[in-house]
């Protein structure tokens, strides 16, 4: 029998909301759309308060009273708009969070902790979609390649790692720099493959570096909200990513991107030192994040990249220095 769920329709509407709750601590179906909808009008009022913060100046009738009442108005929009076409997060999040009900999906204590341990750059709406097979991938990695662990939700950072690592030697060799310095800035910028950009129909896009498709790409994109900092101040946006076929081009785009452009040239030389080579790509303009380079460096010299690493390769794994 479906729960009689009562949604809240205007954002006053607290009892709504704690019915809502009720129905969320138990895990019921009916109320995880409601619940997606209610996110995305969280973010979509993020939104709306980053473009009315953006404007040049105040108006002639502009006061405390108008500002009060346009507050309420973008508040009330934010929660109707979900339920009408809304922008295509909360069918995405209701598409993730389905099998996660049933609580042998639910990703390991110890990834929910390493998570928690290191604070990641994890801005934008991701779902943490992973092929179920990797055959295009082993295709592209030469012949002395250690095939990856095909693994559906990378459910731990050893999992990621073990996936990852050969496309990591690969383009470490390539750029002469440390391959502890590539999955470091792909688990940044995937919290260690749980949350790649993908497309709304729950495709990933394969994009492990959060690489956006400017004008000089041609192929596949995929728009998603995200958080940028202008004059130090984060402000939400959405923007376009590129999106890849596999793992193996994702990498080899990032090869491309470090490697053949010179802004980079400070940070290729940096790759085998791990307190400069976050921030050597930062300062060539890599993200805006100003704490991006400092996370890095963290991930490179953390634990939890070391032990997945000893444990991939044993006692022959030489930690940096």
């Amino acid at each position: 029998m479906t729960p009689d769920l009562t949604a809240a329709s205007v954002y006053t509407d607290l009892s709504g909301f704690a019915q809502l709750k009720k129905l969320a601590r138990e895990n019921s179906p009916a109320a995880l759309k409601e619940v997606a909808q209610q996110f995305e009008a969280v973010f979509m009022q993020m939104v709306l308060k980053s473009m009315r913060d953006a404007n040049l100046g105040e108006g002639i009738m502009d006061s405390d009273q108008t500002k009060f009442y346009q507050q309420m108005f973008d508040q009330q929009l934010a929660l109707e708009l979900p339920k009408r076409q809304g922008l295509g997060l909360a069918d995405t999040i209701v598409r993730q969070l389905e099998p996660t009900l049933n609580t042998e999906n639910t990703p390991s204590l110890s990834l929910q902790t390493t998570m928690m341990e290191n604070p990641l750059q994890v801005n934008r709406l991701r779902s943490p979609i992973v092929p179920e097979t990797l055959e295009t991938q082993i295709n592209a990695l030469p012949d002395t390649a250690v095939t990856p662990d095909v693994s559906p939700h990378f459910d731990t950072p050893e999992s990621f790692v073990q996936a990852m690592w050969p496309y990591a030697e690969k383009v470490a060799e390539s750029l002469d720099i440390a391959p502890d310095a590539v999955l470091a800035q792909s688990a940044l910028e995937t919290g260690w493959g749980q949350n790649i950009i993908a497309h709304p129909d729950g495709h990933s896009s394969f994009n492990l570096f959060g690489i956006k498709a400017d004008a000089n790409w041609s192929g596949d994109t995929v728009t998603v909200p995200t958080k940028e900092f202008v004059n130090g101040r984060p402000v939400a946006k959405m923007e376009n990513f590129r999106s890849y076929d596999s793992f193996a081009d994702s990498f080899e785009d990032y090869r491309k991107l470090l490697g053949t452009s010179p802004r980079y040239s400070t940070a290729i030389a940096a790759g085998r030192d791990p307190s400069a080579f976050g921030p050597a790509l930062q300062q060539a303009g890599y993200a805006t994040d100003p704490e991006y380079g400092g996370k890095i460096g963290k991930i490179m010299q953390g634990g939890t990249l070391q032990q997945a690493l000893a444990q991939l390769k044993g006692d022959s794994y030489a930690p940096l220095i």
